[in-house]
Order: C-alpha cells, then structure tokens, then sequence
C-alpha cells in the first residue's frame, strides 16, 4: 500500500462533480477529506479510472478541478486532481494548512 505523501484536511465542503460526459448538472455532495492532491468525496458509484470534472466551494471561492477516480468504497470515492491551475493549489495549500496551525485563544484576564 502506498504512502501519502501530502497531508489531509478532515472537511466537509460542498462540491458539485462530472463524471465523463453527464448531463451540464452533474451531481451534487460533500468532500470527506482533502488535500493539494486530491479529494474524497460522499458518493459511492463512481468506478475507478473514471475523469472527474470538480467544482468544490472553499469559502467565497468556487474552485474547479479535474482528476481521475483511484479509489472507491461503500462511503464514496477518492480522486487525484490533474493539471490543477496554480491558483487552485495555492486555495487548496491554505485550506489544509489552516489544519494544522496552531490556534491561540484569548481566555481574557480576571480583574
């Protein structure tokens, strides 16, 4: 089993996706995880090796990828982004960063 190599954000964000040539309305549902390589999402019927067309929303932004389904299994399937523009991987490298930095919490002071 191969190793990933880039880490992973736990998030649940609205995406709309296209397998080959569907219909202009695709489908709609959630990613489970994802990272600056690629995205799991909530759908279970989308075989492997199929093409992807992606719009995930990151905030205000809409960003569109595309990529080939490696993975599936009961809770939905896993793509690896091809060809991402810059700045969708630079959108992507924020989400997962925000991860993992460390919060500081003002807990106020006594008087």
């Amino acid at each position: 089993m191969s190793e990933r190599r880039e880490s992973r954000r736990v998030i649940q964000l609205p995406v709309r996706f296209q397998v080959g040539a569907e219909g202009p309305e695709g489908r709609k549902s959630f990613t489970r995880d994802i990272s600056v390589m690629g995205v799991f999402i909530e759908d279970g019927d989308v075989e492997p090796g199929k093409t992807v067309s992606l719009a995930i929303s990151i905030g205000e932004h809409e960003v569109e990828l595309v990529g080939e389904v490696v993975r599936r299994d009961e809770g939905g399937f896993a793509v690896q982004f091809t060809g991402t523009p810059e700045l969708a991987r630079d959108l992507l490298a924020a989400l997962v960063a925000a991860a993992f930095e460390p919060r500081l919490v003002d807990l106020g002071t006594e008087k």
